[in-house]
């Protein structure tokens, strides 16, 4: 049994949403057109049927689930840090001496995924109320899938890189026997040994951090990390401010990123999950930000692509019991707002 923690989910929510329309008003995602509500058991259970009365909906809206929670375990469990959307990893690495193409016609895989810019993997995820098992003709087209994608070198020649698919079931309140499950396989590798591939890696790298950048409003930046441009301004920083952390274990660590002052938009603009009564603290709004030494790194990454070395972070620390923080390897962070304030400047470089 997987200990599910709600907030990490919204966490994960930021990076599967990546082409949306902006709030006028927030920047932040629109909702999506339902409501997620679960029963409030301790079992992740939605409410009726699940979401939506629409097949088509319903499919497309529990495959976007599917990513989360296949983001969730890839991240906690994996230790990976790094999900860039295939479509994009494909155009970064359209010009490199790496480059992503499809192996044939057909849907294409969601992510490369990597745990540095050393090993790119490639990352099918599926939501699905319908029976799951890895024997099964459903998993089967989603093995064809996440193999559908390879990266190839300058010379035309296929390089192996590691492959998951990862698929979750929703348990459903009028299903009560049926509970929300999630299977993850590993494809089997081919005959030949793995070799880094850091190019690709390290445009996913860029990829990753620029979805980022466009959900904490950082636009300027994440057009740079698109384009190859070198971040160089200050001015990077308008529609963003540095925060402090005032407590917990994460206290006196500084992260950059904008402050979503109504927690109802902010819970309507990820999961949309009827939360119930919230607290006044809640009621005070929610922060989401990346590690402002993180945020330094990248930049100077950005400034020095043909260096060795660069694109090479270490993992953020991650302290044990966060005092309802989220904290990934990548330096995001999410919580009540009522654990931060605003402080100086960064310190530019």
């Amino acid at each position: 049994m997987l200990d599910v923690k709600l907030l990490e989910l919204a966490h994960c929510y930021f990076q599967a949403k990546f082409d949306w329309s902006r709030s006028p008003c927030t920047g932040l995602p629109h909702s999506p057109d339902y409501e997620l509500g679960l029963t409030g058991d301790v079992d992740f259970r939605m409410l009726g049927d699940g979401i939506g009365a629409d097949p088509e909906f319903k499919r497309n809206t529990s495959n976007e689930l599917g990513k989360v929670f296949a983001i969730w375990l890839m991240t906690k469990h994996y230790g990976y840090r790094y999900f860039c959307p295939y479509g994009l990893a494909q155009r970064l690495t359209a010009s490199e001496s790496e480059k992503w193409t499809p192996r044939e016609k057909g849907n294409l895989p969601d992510y490369v995924a990597g745990l540095d810019k050393n090993s790119p993997t490639i990352l099918e995820a599926k939501g699905s109320y319908e029976s799951i098992a890895f024997d099964n003709a459903d998993f089967k087209q989603w093995r064809e899938q996440a193999r559908r994608a390879k990266l190839i070198d300058q010379a035309g020649a296929e390089i192996e890189v590691p492959r998951f698919v990862i698929a979750t079931r929703w348990g459903i309140a009028n299903r009560p026997r049926i509970n929300t499950k999630l299977l993850a396989e590993q494809l089997p590798e081919a005959s030949t040994p793995l070799k880094p591939a850091p190019h690709s890696g390290a445009s996913m790298i860029r990829g990753h951090y620029a979805v980022i950048f466009d959900h904490l409003l950082l636009f300027e930046a994440s057009s740079q990390l698109l384009s190859g441009t070198p971040i160089i301004r200050p001015q990077t920083l308008v529609n963003a401010s540095t925060y402090e952390c005032t407590s917990g274990p994460l206290r006196g660590r500084t992260f950059v990123g904008p402050a979503y002052v109504s927690m109802s938009d902010f819970y309507a603009a990820t999961l949309g999950i009827n939360w119930g009564p919230r607290s006044s603290a809640r009621d005070g709004g929610m922060f989401y930000g990346i590690d402002a030494t993180r945020f330094l790194e990248i930049a100077r990454a950005s400034r020095s692509v043909d260096r060795p070395g660069s694109w090479e972070f270490e993992p953020v620390q991650i302290p044990r019991n966060l005092d309802g923080l989220s904290l990934f390897g990548d330096g995001t962070v999410l919580g009540d707002l009522s654990h931060f304030r605003p402080s100086a400047q960064l310190a530019w470089e």
